[in-house]
Protein backbone atom coordinates (compact mmCIF):
# COMPACT_ATOMS: atom_id res chain seq x y z
CA UNK A 1 0.00 0.00 0.00
CA UNK A 2 1.07 3.55 -0.17
CA UNK A 3 2.57 5.28 2.90
CA UNK A 4 0.49 8.49 4.11
CA UNK A 5 2.53 10.54 5.46
CA UNK A 6 0.31 13.62 6.55
CA UNK A 7 -2.70 15.13 6.49
CA UNK A 8 -1.81 19.18 5.60
CA UNK A 9 -4.06 22.23 7.08
CA UNK A 10 -5.62 22.59 4.00
CA UNK A 11 -6.71 19.15 4.02
CA UNK A 12 -4.60 17.66 1.42
CA UNK A 13 -3.53 14.31 2.10
CA UNK A 14 0.16 13.71 1.23
CA UNK A 15 0.80 10.29 -0.31
CA UNK A 16 4.03 8.61 -0.93
CA UNK A 17 4.64 7.55 -4.40
CA UNK A 18 6.67 4.91 -5.84
CA UNK A 19 5.93 3.03 -9.61
CA UNK A 20 3.87 3.70 -12.27
CA UNK A 21 0.65 3.03 -13.13
CA UNK A 22 -0.41 -0.08 -14.76
CA UNK A 23 -2.26 1.13 -17.35
CA UNK A 24 1.00 2.52 -18.50
CA UNK A 25 2.99 -1.36 -18.22
CA UNK A 26 0.24 -2.41 -20.38
CA UNK A 27 0.70 0.37 -22.87
CA UNK A 28 4.13 -0.09 -23.47
CA UNK A 29 4.63 -3.94 -23.05
CA UNK A 30 3.71 -7.00 -24.78
CA UNK A 31 1.93 -9.00 -21.45
CA UNK A 32 5.65 -10.02 -20.70
CA UNK A 33 7.92 -9.03 -18.13
CA UNK A 34 11.20 -10.57 -17.22
CA UNK A 35 11.89 -9.11 -13.64
CA UNK A 36 9.92 -9.31 -10.41
CA UNK A 37 7.16 -6.51 -10.07
CA UNK A 38 5.76 -5.54 -6.56
CA UNK A 39 1.73 -4.30 -6.63
CA UNK A 40 0.38 -1.47 -4.64
CA UNK A 41 -2.84 0.47 -5.05
CA UNK A 42 -2.61 4.51 -5.76
CA UNK A 43 -6.12 5.77 -5.37
CA UNK A 44 -8.25 5.90 -2.59
CA UNK A 45 -10.99 8.48 -3.23
CA UNK A 46 -13.67 5.46 -3.50
CA UNK A 47 -12.38 3.28 -0.55
CA UNK A 48 -14.61 2.59 2.23
CA UNK A 49 -15.31 0.03 5.11
CA UNK A 50 -15.99 -3.13 4.48
CA UNK A 51 -19.25 -2.20 6.84
CA UNK A 52 -20.43 0.81 5.07
CA UNK A 53 -23.66 2.44 6.99
CA UNK A 54 -26.81 1.92 5.11
CA UNK A 55 -26.97 3.95 1.53
CA UNK A 56 -29.01 7.00 1.04
CA UNK A 57 -32.70 6.98 -0.21
CA UNK A 58 -31.71 6.91 -3.77
CA UNK A 59 -29.78 3.60 -3.07
CA UNK A 60 -27.47 4.65 -5.84
CA UNK A 61 -23.67 3.49 -5.11
CA UNK A 62 -21.44 6.73 -6.59
CA UNK A 63 -19.35 4.14 -8.37
CA UNK A 64 -18.09 4.87 -11.87
CA UNK A 65 -19.35 2.21 -14.16
CA UNK A 66 -17.16 1.17 -16.13
CA UNK A 67 -15.49 -1.98 -17.44
CA UNK A 68 -14.04 -3.27 -14.19
CA UNK A 69 -17.22 -3.24 -12.18
CA UNK A 70 -19.37 -5.80 -11.08
CA UNK A 71 -23.07 -5.80 -12.24
CA UNK A 72 -24.37 -5.57 -8.69
CA UNK A 73 -22.54 -2.10 -8.02
CA UNK A 74 -23.78 -0.87 -11.33
CA UNK A 75 -27.24 -2.04 -10.68
CA UNK A 76 -26.66 0.62 -7.62
CA UNK A 77 -26.52 -2.28 -4.70
CA UNK A 78 -23.80 -2.14 -1.73
CA UNK A 79 -20.63 -2.19 -2.51
CA UNK A 80 -19.09 -5.40 -0.98
CA UNK A 81 -15.78 -7.63 -1.09
CA UNK A 82 -16.32 -9.55 -3.90
CA UNK A 83 -17.25 -6.79 -5.88
CA UNK A 84 -13.61 -5.58 -5.31
CA UNK A 85 -12.56 -9.54 -6.67
CA UNK A 86 -14.70 -9.56 -9.54
CA UNK A 87 -12.71 -6.11 -10.69
CA UNK A 88 -9.39 -7.37 -10.34
CA UNK A 89 -10.52 -10.61 -12.10
CA UNK A 90 -12.21 -8.15 -15.15
CA UNK A 91 -8.62 -6.75 -15.44
CA UNK A 92 -7.15 -10.41 -15.27
CA UNK A 93 -9.34 -11.14 -18.11
CA UNK A 94 -8.26 -7.83 -20.09
CA UNK A 95 -4.68 -8.26 -19.82
CA UNK A 96 -4.68 -11.86 -19.86
CA UNK A 97 -1.22 -12.78 -18.21
CA UNK A 98 -1.15 -10.09 -15.53
CA UNK A 99 -2.47 -12.53 -13.09
CA UNK A 100 -0.11 -11.23 -10.05
CA UNK A 101 -2.73 -8.29 -9.80
CA UNK A 102 -5.15 -10.76 -7.84
CA UNK A 103 -2.54 -10.94 -5.24
CA UNK A 104 -3.06 -7.25 -3.88
CA UNK A 105 -7.03 -7.70 -3.44
CA UNK A 106 -6.88 -10.88 -1.92
CA UNK A 107 -4.27 -9.77 0.94
CA UNK A 108 -6.80 -6.61 0.70
CA UNK A 109 -9.20 -8.32 1.88
CA UNK A 110 -7.51 -10.83 4.70
CA UNK A 111 -10.26 -10.51 6.61
CA UNK A 112 -13.38 -12.49 6.66
CA UNK A 113 -15.51 -13.01 3.11
CA UNK A 114 -18.47 -15.24 2.23
CA UNK A 115 -16.73 -16.86 -0.19
CA UNK A 116 -13.54 -19.32 -0.41
CA UNK A 117 -10.50 -16.69 -1.30
CA UNK A 118 -8.50 -20.44 -2.56
CA UNK A 119 -10.54 -21.36 -5.29
CA UNK A 120 -10.70 -17.51 -6.69
CA UNK A 121 -6.47 -17.99 -6.34
CA UNK A 122 -6.87 -20.77 -8.11
CA UNK A 123 -9.04 -19.81 -10.40
CA UNK A 124 -6.56 -16.63 -11.44
CA UNK A 125 -3.41 -19.27 -11.32
CA UNK A 126 -4.03 -20.99 -14.78
CA UNK A 127 -1.51 -20.54 -17.32
CA UNK A 128 -1.75 -18.04 -19.69
CA UNK A 129 -0.04 -17.33 -23.15
CA UNK A 130 3.01 -14.51 -23.42
CA UNK A 131 3.70 -13.22 -26.39
CA UNK A 132 7.09 -11.18 -26.72
CA UNK A 133 8.23 -8.20 -29.22
CA UNK A 134 9.49 -9.80 -32.77
CA UNK A 135 7.27 -13.05 -32.32
CA UNK A 136 6.16 -14.79 -35.60
CA UNK A 137 2.75 -15.74 -35.50
CA UNK A 138 0.94 -18.03 -38.12
CA UNK A 139 4.55 -17.93 -39.84
CA UNK A 140 3.36 -14.57 -41.15
CA UNK A 141 2.31 -11.90 -39.15
CA UNK A 142 5.54 -10.45 -36.63
CA UNK A 143 4.55 -9.12 -33.60
CA UNK A 144 5.86 -4.85 -33.35
CA UNK A 145 3.47 -3.49 -29.99
CA UNK A 146 1.41 -4.11 -27.83
CA UNK A 147 -1.75 -1.83 -28.59
CA UNK A 148 -4.24 -2.03 -25.66
CA UNK A 149 -6.31 -4.55 -23.97
CA UNK A 150 -10.09 -4.62 -23.49
CA UNK A 151 -12.70 -6.71 -22.08
CA UNK A 152 -10.84 -10.00 -22.54
CA UNK A 153 -9.29 -8.86 -26.12
CA UNK A 154 -5.35 -8.11 -27.29
CA UNK A 155 -4.86 -6.12 -29.07
CA UNK A 156 -1.53 -5.87 -31.11
CA UNK A 157 0.10 -3.88 -34.28
CA UNK A 158 2.18 -6.31 -36.85
CA UNK A 159 3.62 -6.64 -39.87
CA UNK A 160 2.59 -8.81 -42.73
CA UNK A 161 5.65 -10.26 -44.11
CA UNK A 162 3.86 -11.31 -47.26
CA UNK A 163 2.54 -8.12 -47.67
CA UNK A 164 4.49 -5.39 -46.11
CA UNK A 165 2.11 -3.93 -44.33
CA UNK A 166 0.93 -3.17 -40.86
CA UNK A 167 -2.12 -4.79 -39.77
CA UNK A 168 -3.95 -5.16 -36.53
CA UNK A 169 -4.12 -8.72 -35.01
CA UNK A 170 -7.25 -8.78 -32.16
CA UNK A 171 -6.40 -11.89 -29.93
CA UNK A 172 -9.69 -13.37 -27.89
CA UNK A 173 -10.55 -16.35 -26.23
CA UNK A 174 -12.25 -19.41 -28.05
CA UNK A 175 -15.68 -19.50 -28.64
CA UNK A 176 -15.57 -15.92 -28.14
CA UNK A 177 -19.19 -14.81 -29.92
CA UNK A 178 -16.97 -11.27 -30.87
CA UNK A 179 -14.70 -13.66 -33.36
CA UNK A 180 -17.95 -14.45 -35.58
CA UNK A 181 -19.00 -10.84 -35.14
CA UNK A 182 -15.71 -9.45 -36.77
CA UNK A 183 -15.97 -12.15 -39.41
CA UNK A 184 -19.94 -12.01 -40.68
CA UNK A 185 -19.23 -8.29 -40.78
CA UNK A 186 -16.06 -8.13 -43.06
CA UNK A 187 -17.28 -10.61 -45.10
CA UNK A 188 -20.37 -7.70 -46.14
CA UNK A 189 -18.11 -4.45 -45.33
CA UNK A 190 -14.21 -5.54 -45.54
CA UNK A 191 -12.35 -2.66 -47.71
CA UNK A 192 -14.97 0.13 -48.07
CA UNK A 193 -14.52 3.58 -47.15
CA UNK A 194 -13.20 3.60 -43.58
CA UNK A 195 -13.32 -0.05 -42.87
CA UNK A 196 -10.12 -1.66 -42.78
CA UNK A 197 -9.71 -4.98 -45.43
CA UNK A 198 -10.07 -8.14 -43.57
CA UNK A 199 -6.51 -10.44 -43.79
CA UNK A 200 -6.74 -13.78 -41.87
CA UNK A 201 -8.42 -15.57 -38.92
CA UNK A 202 -6.21 -18.31 -37.47
CA UNK A 203 -5.95 -20.03 -34.27
CA UNK A 204 -2.71 -20.25 -31.89
CA UNK A 205 -1.07 -20.21 -28.33
CA UNK A 206 -4.41 -20.71 -27.29
CA UNK A 207 -6.66 -17.95 -28.91
CA UNK A 208 -8.21 -16.92 -32.48
CA UNK A 209 -6.76 -14.20 -34.09
CA UNK A 210 -8.57 -11.83 -36.27
CA UNK A 211 -5.90 -9.83 -38.61
CA UNK A 212 -7.07 -6.62 -40.58
CA UNK A 213 -5.43 -4.10 -42.15
CA UNK A 214 -4.33 -0.75 -39.75
CA UNK A 215 -3.83 2.73 -40.60
CA UNK A 216 -3.93 6.05 -38.68
CA UNK A 217 -3.62 7.22 -35.09
CA UNK A 218 -6.95 6.71 -32.34
CA UNK A 219 -9.18 9.36 -32.26
CA UNK A 220 -8.76 9.37 -28.09
CA UNK A 221 -5.11 9.71 -28.40
CA UNK A 222 -5.83 12.70 -30.63
CA UNK A 223 -7.79 14.16 -28.02
CA UNK A 224 -5.41 13.44 -25.36
CA UNK A 225 -2.78 15.67 -27.12
CA UNK A 226 -4.92 18.02 -27.71
CA UNK A 227 -6.38 18.17 -24.16
CA UNK A 228 -9.89 16.96 -25.40
CA UNK A 229 -10.83 19.25 -27.80
CA UNK A 230 -10.25 19.85 -31.48
CA UNK A 231 -12.04 23.11 -33.22
CA UNK A 232 -15.55 23.41 -34.38
CA UNK A 233 -14.95 23.18 -38.17
CA UNK A 234 -13.15 19.93 -37.71
CA UNK A 235 -15.68 18.82 -34.91
CA UNK A 236 -18.41 19.29 -37.52
CA UNK A 237 -16.08 17.57 -40.82
CA UNK A 238 -15.50 14.45 -38.18
CA UNK A 239 -19.18 13.89 -37.97
CA UNK A 240 -20.32 14.23 -41.38
CA UNK A 241 -17.21 11.51 -42.23
CA UNK A 242 -18.41 9.30 -39.49
CA UNK A 243 -22.18 9.52 -40.41
CA UNK A 244 -21.33 8.88 -44.05
CA UNK A 245 -19.25 5.65 -42.92
CA UNK A 246 -22.11 4.30 -40.45
CA UNK A 247 -24.85 4.92 -43.43
CA UNK A 248 -22.93 2.37 -45.71
CA UNK A 249 -22.45 0.09 -42.84
CA UNK A 250 -26.01 0.15 -42.35
CA UNK A 251 -26.73 0.21 -45.82
CA UNK A 252 -25.21 -3.67 -45.97
CA UNK A 253 -27.55 -4.47 -42.99
CA UNK A 254 -24.88 -3.97 -40.11
CA UNK A 255 -25.21 -1.91 -37.09
CA UNK A 256 -21.99 -1.28 -35.46
CA UNK A 257 -22.71 -0.37 -31.56
CA UNK A 258 -19.63 0.50 -30.10
CA UNK A 259 -18.62 3.96 -31.65
CA UNK A 260 -16.44 5.87 -29.58
CA UNK A 261 -13.21 7.88 -29.52
CA UNK A 262 -11.18 4.32 -29.17
CA UNK A 263 -12.76 2.94 -32.04
CA UNK A 264 -12.12 5.79 -34.38
CA UNK A 265 -8.67 6.20 -36.14
CA UNK A 266 -7.71 8.95 -38.16
CA UNK A 267 -4.54 8.86 -41.28
CA UNK A 268 -3.14 11.33 -43.93
CA UNK A 269 -3.73 9.73 -46.99
CA UNK A 270 -2.03 9.90 -50.41
CA UNK A 271 -3.50 13.30 -51.37
CA UNK A 272 -2.37 14.44 -48.02
CA UNK A 273 -5.97 14.91 -46.61
CA UNK A 274 -6.73 13.20 -43.41
CA UNK A 275 -9.18 10.43 -43.53
CA UNK A 276 -11.53 8.63 -41.01
CA UNK A 277 -11.96 5.05 -40.08
CA UNK A 278 -13.68 2.60 -37.80
CA UNK A 279 -11.30 -0.08 -35.99
CA UNK A 280 -13.06 -2.33 -33.87
CA UNK A 281 -15.63 -4.36 -34.78
CA UNK A 282 -16.35 -6.96 -31.75
CA UNK A 283 -20.16 -5.61 -31.37
CA UNK A 284 -21.80 -5.50 -34.49
CA UNK A 285 -24.52 -7.18 -36.00
CA UNK A 286 -27.22 -7.32 -38.29
CA UNK A 287 -29.71 -4.50 -38.33
CA UNK A 288 -32.86 -5.61 -35.60
CA UNK A 289 -30.45 -8.05 -33.49
CA UNK A 290 -32.94 -8.64 -30.53
CA UNK A 291 -31.43 -6.73 -27.47
CA UNK A 292 -31.18 -9.90 -25.68
CA UNK A 293 -28.24 -10.41 -27.96
CA UNK A 294 -27.22 -7.21 -27.24
CA UNK A 295 -23.70 -7.71 -25.44
CA UNK A 296 -22.85 -4.08 -25.17
CA UNK A 297 -20.91 -2.47 -22.08
CA UNK A 298 -22.34 0.58 -21.11
CA UNK A 299 -20.51 3.44 -21.35
CA UNK A 300 -20.69 7.30 -22.10
CA UNK A 301 -20.90 6.70 -25.63
CA UNK A 302 -24.30 4.87 -25.88
CA UNK A 303 -27.65 6.72 -25.87
CA UNK A 304 -30.09 6.19 -22.88
CA UNK A 305 -32.36 4.06 -24.69
CA UNK A 306 -29.16 1.24 -24.92
CA UNK A 307 -28.47 1.98 -21.06
CA UNK A 308 -31.80 0.95 -20.50
CA UNK A 309 -31.77 -2.24 -22.33
CA UNK A 310 -33.21 -1.50 -25.77
CA UNK A 311 -32.94 -2.94 -29.26
CA UNK A 312 -29.80 -1.36 -30.42
CA UNK A 313 -30.67 0.75 -33.92
CA UNK A 314 -29.09 3.10 -36.61
CA UNK A 315 -30.44 6.32 -34.47
CA UNK A 316 -28.56 4.64 -31.50
CA UNK A 317 -25.12 4.26 -33.78
CA UNK A 318 -25.51 7.93 -34.64
CA UNK A 319 -26.30 9.30 -31.07
CA UNK A 320 -23.18 7.52 -30.54
CA UNK A 321 -21.32 10.06 -32.87
CA UNK A 322 -23.14 12.93 -31.68
CA UNK A 323 -21.25 12.26 -27.98
CA UNK A 324 -18.11 11.66 -29.71
CA UNK A 325 -18.69 15.20 -31.17
CA UNK A 326 -19.61 16.37 -28.12
CA UNK A 327 -16.56 15.49 -26.77
CA UNK A 328 -14.51 16.69 -29.61
CA UNK A 329 -15.88 19.90 -28.26
CA UNK A 330 -14.62 19.48 -24.65
CA UNK A 331 -18.26 19.02 -23.41
CA UNK A 332 -18.51 15.66 -21.40
CA UNK A 333 -22.00 14.96 -19.45
CA UNK A 334 -21.60 11.45 -18.73
CA UNK A 335 -17.88 11.78 -17.73
CA UNK A 336 -17.06 10.94 -13.87
CA UNK A 337 -16.11 13.78 -12.66
CA UNK A 338 -19.62 15.75 -13.74
CA UNK A 339 -22.32 15.07 -10.89
CA UNK A 340 -20.29 12.24 -9.71
CA UNK A 341 -22.85 11.66 -7.04
CA UNK A 342 -25.03 10.02 -10.07
CA UNK A 343 -24.84 6.49 -11.97
CA UNK A 344 -25.04 5.81 -15.77
CA UNK A 345 -28.61 5.93 -16.48
CA UNK A 346 -29.01 8.97 -14.15
CA UNK A 347 -26.69 11.03 -16.03
CA UNK A 348 -28.12 10.21 -19.28
CA UNK A 349 -31.68 10.94 -18.08
CA UNK A 350 -30.44 14.28 -17.22
CA UNK A 351 -29.53 15.20 -21.04
CA UNK A 352 -31.89 13.67 -22.11
CA UNK A 353 -34.25 15.75 -20.65
CA UNK A 354 -32.74 19.03 -21.11
CA UNK A 355 -29.52 18.47 -23.73
CA UNK A 356 -29.10 22.20 -23.96
CA UNK A 357 -28.20 23.03 -20.07
CA UNK A 358 -25.14 21.01 -20.77
CA UNK A 359 -24.24 22.95 -23.77
CA UNK A 360 -23.03 26.48 -24.99
CA UNK A 361 -24.39 28.70 -27.22
CA UNK A 362 -21.98 27.91 -29.75
CA UNK A 363 -22.35 24.14 -28.99
CA UNK A 364 -26.01 24.59 -28.95
CA UNK A 365 -26.61 22.64 -32.71
CA UNK A 366 -25.68 19.48 -30.78
CA UNK A 367 -28.32 19.54 -29.21
CA UNK A 368 -30.63 20.33 -32.10
CA UNK A 369 -28.66 16.69 -33.47
CA UNK A 370 -29.67 14.76 -30.36
CA UNK A 371 -33.30 15.56 -30.30
CA UNK A 372 -33.66 15.30 -33.88
CA UNK A 373 -32.47 11.87 -33.66
CA UNK A 374 -34.62 11.07 -30.88
CA UNK A 375 -37.73 12.36 -32.41
CA UNK A 376 -36.74 9.99 -35.53
CA UNK A 377 -36.63 7.14 -33.49
CA UNK A 378 -41.02 7.70 -32.72
CA UNK A 379 -41.40 8.98 -36.64
CA UNK A 380 -39.33 7.65 -39.09
CA UNK A 381 -35.31 7.63 -39.78
CA UNK A 382 -33.49 9.61 -41.80
CA UNK A 383 -30.31 10.21 -42.88
CA UNK A 384 -30.49 12.29 -45.27
CA UNK A 385 -31.92 14.92 -42.74
CA UNK A 386 -29.61 14.16 -40.56
CA UNK A 387 -26.73 15.16 -42.98
CA UNK A 388 -28.69 18.48 -43.90
CA UNK A 389 -29.22 19.51 -40.43
CA UNK A 390 -25.00 18.86 -39.90
CA UNK A 391 -24.79 21.14 -43.14
CA UNK A 392 -26.35 24.06 -41.48
CA UNK A 393 -25.32 23.62 -37.97
CA UNK A 394 -23.47 26.76 -38.26
CA UNK A 395 -23.13 29.31 -40.76
CA UNK A 396 -20.18 29.46 -42.69
CA UNK A 397 -18.73 26.02 -42.27
CA UNK A 398 -19.04 22.99 -45.16
CA UNK A 399 -18.51 19.75 -43.62
CA UNK A 400 -17.57 18.65 -46.48
CA UNK A 401 -14.24 20.69 -46.67
CA UNK A 402 -11.30 19.16 -45.46
CA UNK A 403 -9.83 18.23 -42.16
CA UNK A 404 -7.23 20.42 -41.01
CA UNK A 405 -4.38 19.06 -39.00
CA UNK A 406 -0.88 19.25 -38.29
CA UNK A 407 1.41 15.72 -38.73
CA UNK A 408 5.06 14.62 -37.95
CA UNK A 409 5.07 10.85 -38.96
CA UNK A 410 8.53 10.07 -37.81
CA UNK A 411 7.51 11.04 -33.95
CA UNK A 412 3.95 9.20 -34.33
CA UNK A 413 2.28 12.65 -34.06
CA UNK A 414 -1.00 13.51 -35.45
CA UNK A 415 -2.93 16.35 -34.42
CA UNK A 416 -6.44 17.63 -35.20
CA UNK A 417 -6.01 21.26 -35.50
Amino acid sequence: MVEVFEIDEDRFVVLGRKGIPLASIFKDTLFHCSMELHISLSNFGLTATTNPPPMPPSGNTPIQHGTFQSLSAIRGNQYVPIDDYIAVFSLCRQNLNFVAVSQIAIKAHHTSTTFNRRNFRNILSNKMTYIQKGAILHNRFQVETHAGAFNGERCLYAIDLQENQQVTLKAFLPEDPRIHAHIEFFQECGGMQGIPQFIDHFSTLGSEFIAHSHKGVRLRSILNSRLFHISMENTIRLGYRLFRILHSVHLKGFLHRDIRPLTITCDVDQNEELGVNLSYFGHAARIDTPPANNPVILGPYQSLHVSRGGAYSRIDDYISIIIVMLTCQGVNPFDFNTNSHLNHIQKKENFHADPYSFLTPETAWLGDLYLQLVEMRADRFSHLQIMAALRRAVPGIDPQTVITYHNDPANGYLLID
